[in-house]
């Protein structure tokens, strides 16, 4: 952005009472970085004592209004101009904040890991325009590879009830579907809330449906290092979950340390409203199924046992029936899939 640019602009837009021009910035590591600013309101063209031309500007720093100047490389980072009031601030500040629950209603997080043709202050502002700030972050991620013009790699973070979950996710992929899209360095990972539940029950559900949940996935991820499967079965341990496992397995239990989740890993990458919908929808199924034998909880060692068991009929047990179909021809015997018999 150059100042030229930002005087047409200022000229073609006559401000309304309550209005401003903001600047919005991808990643900016300036001299506001420190206050995790991304939005900027203009003051003001003015010049140096050399003559330079720079831009003061305002920004919000806790509940007050700071000025600061904007030249040289930072002009660069602008990633777009627009107009708008002071509620366009606040929504920024409000999706680039950590989400957590705020209820004592059950929630499910949703970690998409992503390429993009669209920077994260872009994402960001289709976000706010969308009035999806309050239950969606974005992330930059470097683990992941770019390649063309999806030159831009991100994890969107989304937490919601498991109520209102799904249409979070339909919404998030009705806005980005055009400009997003996944590859094989990326991950679907799923946090489920574990504040209100019984954590020792729902471990237990969830290592019994292991098989079918890898059963549900392609090879590479029953074998990739990220998502390892639970070999041995132990009773969850609320006092030592830190140390239990690495971070690294399908079912994460050390996820339960930090957020009070358990969180799977076990899912492909995918920006499909329907696959990752229909993903929740299982999990959820299986972490509130009940009378599970917590002391020595055996996983399912066939499909059918599987769908018993988890009540799993229309339109999701076609979904199950479908993936495992997909990944594993018509095997139908959950045993053997990680290299030995889970169920031995």
């Amino acid at each position: 952005m150059t100042i030229q640019q930002i005087k047409d602009f200022v000229s073609k837009n006559t401000l309304r009472r309550g209005q401003y021009i903001y600047f919005v910035f991808d990643n900016y590591h300036g001299q506001f970085y420190g206050h995790n600013t991304v939005i900027l309101r203009f003051v003001k063209v003015a010049k140096n004592t050399y003559g330079h031309e720079y831009v003061k500007v305002e920004y919000k720093y806790g509940t007050a209004m700071r000025e600061g100047n904007l030249e040289g490389t930072a002009m660069e980072r602008i990633v777009e101009m627009r107009v708008g009031n002071n509620a366009f601030i606040e929504k920024f500040q409000r999706v680039r904040a950590d989400k957590s629950p705020n209820t004592r209603a059950k929630h499910v997080g949703v970690e998409i890991e992503l390429i993009s043709k669209l920077t994260r202050a872009e994402i960001e502002t289709a976000i706010c325009n969308a009035d999806l700030e309050k239950y969606v972050q974005v992330k930059d991620d470097c683990s992941i590879s770019t390649k063309g013009d999806y030159c831009h790699a991100h994890e969107l973070c989304i937490l919601g009830t498991e109520r209102n979950v799904y249409k979070i996710v339909n919404k998030v992929y009705t806005i980005l579907k055009d400009t997003c899209k996944v590859n094989s360095s990326c991950g679907l990972h799923v946090h489920l809330d574990m504040r209100h539940r019984d954590v020792q029950q729902a471990y237990a559900n969830l290592y019994a449906a292991q098989p079918l949940l890898f059963a549900m996935v392609s090879k590479s991820r029953v074998e990739s290092s990220y998502c390892d499967p639970i070999e041995d079965y132990s009773r969850f341990d609320v006092d030592y979950y830190e140390d239990e496992d690495r971070e690294y397995t399908g079912i994460n239990r050390c996820a339960y340390g930090k957020y009070r989740t358990l969180e799977i890993r076990i899912h492909s990458g995918t920006f499909n409203s329907h696959k990752i919908n229909n993903w929740i929808r299982l999990l959820v199924k299986i972490v509130n199924r009940a009378n599970v034998e917590v002391s020595d909880a055996k996983p399912f060692t066939s499909l059918k046992e599987a769908v018993q068991k988890l009540k799993l009929n229309g339109r999701l047990g076609k979904y199950v029936q479908e993936r495992t179909t997909k990944f594993n021809k018509n095997r139908t015997d959950l045993r053997n899939l990680f290299g030995y018999d889970a169920a031995a």
